[in-house]
């Protein structure tokens, strides 16, 4: 018997331990320039090999791996997960049309799905019941924001990029330099009169804006007991979206902080939650062909002084236009967005790389995963569902889909977890009132 009361907390360790690591991971491979920047104070010869995306993502597997050989944790939905492989092998078949269409060679078929690695982990972790601190978990997540947060008011504030922006010739970061409504990834575009845009250690100001909202989204899920770090935390997070200077960042976070105001409201109604998400995600995917919209939207825009706007439309139509017959535009044309001809809406994004066929599947996934956190949200993680819901409505004037899918796992695991925990509460307040 004290060999088994030995081997109890030892467990309980490492598998808080192997949920630390998944959760450090997914945030490692948030942004692509994460392990970019890690890997400038590093040897060449070491940096060279933890640069790539497919090396984080493989250790995410490995991780997992792992749990299931030493932990076995237990499965919730033994038809949900079949159907999530069945999910995974779709994809496979897709991508391999993809780059059979685009003569590519078989080695892209496993880094296009190491890219996703999002799928995967969102399918195990609603299949299966992890046992971790969840307390301790969000302490991670808040912890690393909070660097994150700080290195971009440093940045902002001292106008400088702190890690190098090019590396090789190439640039590292997306438009991190603004002045006058323009932007850029040259140091060297508006010399001296640039204005550095707080973007931490993710490839631009929007991204970073991204991970603060979410960052303030586990902070109000949280329970604090000191509620003069909670509210230093929130507006040092707050600051830091200011800094962006982003402006869907700005709205973001403006729809965010409405939408919290009515929480009692939307808690009562979460039909209507999944109305908007589904609405709202069918407008964003069906940009280029609602013309007379866009027309009235861009002279909106351009009577308000915001000439951008109508940039990022342009180019769409232009990248559209790029797709060579039914078949690219079905599987794609492994056309993805560059310096000079961004690809700003998720879906476009998705359907030039990937093909109509995987943009539709994965619009529909992320539809899917929304309603399961709608449906086993709490009061305590409302604000992490609130978050979801920006997902639509910022992708369709930028492509963010894997940000919002990696932090998704994240929202993902702490809404079963907290679920699970006050279903167990429940079930000993029920034994208490029998006995």
């Amino acid at each position: 018997m004290e060999n088994l009361t030995n081997l109890e907390p030892k467990k309980e360790y490492y598998n808080n331990f192997f949920m630390y690591v998944q959760v450090i991971l997914v945030l490692l491979v948030f942004s692509v320039t994460n392990i970019r920047v890690i890997g400038q104070f590093l040897p060449n010869v070491i940096s060279q090999t933890i640069t790539s995306n497919n090396f984080i993502s493989l250790l995410l597997i490995f991780n997992v791996v792992l749990v299931f050989l030493f932990h076995r944790p237990q499965m919730d939905n033994l038809r949900l997960f079949s159907n999530g492989i069945f999910f995974i092998v779709i994809i496979f078949v897709i991508i391999y049309i993809n780059i059979t269409l685009n003569d590519g060679g078989a080695v892209q078929l496993f880094s296009y799905f190491f890219r996703d690695i999002y799928i995967f982990l969102i399918i195990v972790n609603l299949s299966f019941s992890f046992s971790f601190n969840l307390d301790r978990m969000k302490l991670i997540i808040i912890s690393i924001c909070t660097i994150e947060a700080l290195l971009g008011c440093v940045q902002h504030i001292m106008n400088i990029p702190i890690f190098k922006t090019e590396m090789n010739g190439a640039s590292v970061f997306n438009a991190i330099f603004f002045y006058n409504g323009s932007s850029s990834n040259k140091s060297w575009a508006f010399g001296s009169l640039a204005t550095v845009r707080a973007f931490g250690t993710t490839d631009s100001g929007l991204t970073l804006g991204i991970l603060m909202i979410f960052g303030v989204a586990v902070i109000l899920s949280k329970n604090f007991r000191n509620h003069f770090i909670k509210y230093s935390l929130l507006t040092l997070f707050s600051v830091t979206i200011y800094f962006t200077v982003t402006r869907n960042d700005y709205i973001a976070y403006v729809i965010f902080i409405l939408l919290m105001t009515i929480k009692k409201y939307m808690l009562n109604n979460k039909v209507l939650m999944k109305f908007v998400y589904l609405v709202t995600l069918l407008i964003s995917s069906s940009v280029l062909w609602i013309n007379g919209f866009l027309n009235m939207l861009i002279k909106l825009a351009n009577s308000a002084n915001i000439s951008t706007f109508s940039d990022r439309f342009r180019y769409l139509d232009i990248v559209f236009n790029q797709i060579v017959d039914i078949k690219h535009l079905l599987f794609g044309s492994q056309i993805v967005p560059t310096g000079d001809l961004p690809i700003d809406n998720s879906f476009i994004a998705y359907t030039m790389n990937y093909g109509l066929f995987l943009a539709i599947l994965i619009s529909f996934f992320m539809y899917f995963v929304f309603r399961y956190c709608i449906s086993n949200m709490l009061n305590t993680n409302y604000s992490l569902v609130i978050f979801l819901l920006l997902y639509p409505l910022i992708s369709m004037s930028n492509n963010v889909l894997f940000s919002f899918a990696t932090l998704t796992v994240l929202v993902l695991i702490i809404i079963k977890k907290e679920k699970q925990e006050y279903s167990e509460r429940i079930q000993i307040r029920k034994n208490i009132i029998k006995m």
